[in-house]
């Protein structure tokens, strides 16, 4: 079967940066001891939390001890898997002047990025999320996903793995107009800094919506960072079925088209900008 056309360099791409990667599996050790030191100070807290809580209060912002641990679980397990460093390697290559070589390339650096993003995802997967999901489970007593049985719960498995395909998508277009912004702003690192509390505090990584305000849930449920954790956990929970399964699906395709048109509207903006200092 012949591929795409658009498709050969980005695979080309994933492939370098997979390998390339793989010179660095001592790091992903590291990591997967960091996430399961993030899981456990998460258990610890909330576990304390729960002892408590008033007699008779079973649940906590609708969720038991299990499904919020679960959550919590599948959470990381999602933010490891789709997690990249393309903002930092572009804001790199635009202060060391090597965007100017991309320029001269047949590939656009989006494409080029998303490559390197996906080789990165493909990495991470194997070398993390699968070593992470090993632990989580028997260690903290993770629940197995909410699915219903038979044909409606094959549906619901795979509209999972749709959701988390989209969370990927829309976390490398986030990073991307990050990275992007260098050229107008020069030096990002405070930036980056604000982007990694921004995402794991408004995805729903270290407080679940529900836990919110009513006011401040209904402004987290409209941003794109919905898309990246909380939207995926919804669906592993079964909390989202029927049209609140389509509704989130619909939410992150939305977000996911969105950054994509802001993504190539502002490197486009960014080249010319590029073109005229560069000559």
């Amino acid at each position: 079967m012949t591929l795409p056309r658009a498709a050969v360099p980005v695979l080309a791409f994933a492939r370098v940066a997979f390998t390339g990667l793989l010179a660095y599996r001592l790091r992903y050790v590291v990591g997967v001891v960091n996430y399961v030191i993030y899981m456990g100070v998460q258990y610890t807290l909330w576990a304390a939390v729960y002892a408590s809580r008033p007699e008779g209060q079973a649940e906590i912002g609708g969720y038991g001890f299990r499904a919020l641990v679960t959550y919590f679980a599948v959470g990381w397990i999602a933010r490891v898997s789709c997690y990249n460093n393309i903002d930092r390697e572009l804001a790199d290559r635009v202060s060391q002047g090597d965007i100017a070589l991309d320029l001269l390339r047949p590939v656009s650096l989006l494409q080029r990025g998303y490559g390197e993003a996906l080789g990165e995802a493909c990495m991470r997967v194997f070398f993390m999320a699968l070593p992470t999901a090993l632990i989580f489970f028997p260690a903290f007593g993770v629940e197995g996903p909410g699915f219903p049985p038979g044909t409606a719960g094959l549906a619901m498995a795979a509209a999972f793995g749709l959701s988390l395909v989209l969370a990927f998508h829309a976390f490398f277009l986030l990073n991307f107009l990050v990275g992007a912004s260098t050229i107008f702003f020069e030096k990002i690192r405070g930036l980056l800094w604000t982007k990694f509390i921004l995402i794991q505090l408004l995805s729903g990584l270290l407080v679940p919506f529900e836990l919110f305000p009513s006011w401040a849930r209904a402004i987290l449920e409209a941003l794109p960072f919905r898309a990246m954790v909380y939207g995926p956990v919804q669906i592993y929970l079964g909390k989202a079925q029927g049209a609140a399964l389509v509704w989130e699906l619909g939410l992150q395709v939305l977000w996911v088209a969105a950054l994509y048109g802001l993504s190539r509207w502002l490197w486009a903006r960014a080249r010319r900008r590029l073109l005229v200092h560069g000559g």
